[in-house]
């Protein structure tokens, strides 16, 4: 469940409106007020944007630590083939020099 806040438009006290009473009236829980939410309400619509902005960031911020563990493997396997290479030549020319 998925709430927005948003104000009366009779008393202006901050409400917690649940994001399914889109297109249903609500009753204000501090003057009574009938408030009918649709889904034209600008703060509704801003409410909505930001948890679908947040949804988005949440989605990226995953696909950056998951491309970010896969360019740690990968510098770890290039640093180690770069250790390997220069351990081979090094042999080579131990091998050279010496025989």
């Amino acid at each position: 469940m998925k709430l927005i806040s948003m104000k009366c438009p009779e008393c202006s006290a901050n409400l917690d409106v649940d994001m399914s009473k889109v297109n249903s009236f609500i009753f204000c829980q501090y003057c009574n007020a009938k408030i009918y939410i649709d889904n034209t309400n600008t703060e509704l619509e801003q409410t909505k944007a930001k948890y679908e902005y947040m949804n988005k960031t949440e989605k990226l911020k995953n696909r950056y630590h998951m491309d970010k563990e896969s360019m740690d493997t990968l510098v770890t396997l290039l640093v180690g083939l770069g250790i390997c290479a220069v351990i081979a030549i090094g042999a080579l020319i131990f091998a050279l020099v010496f025989a």
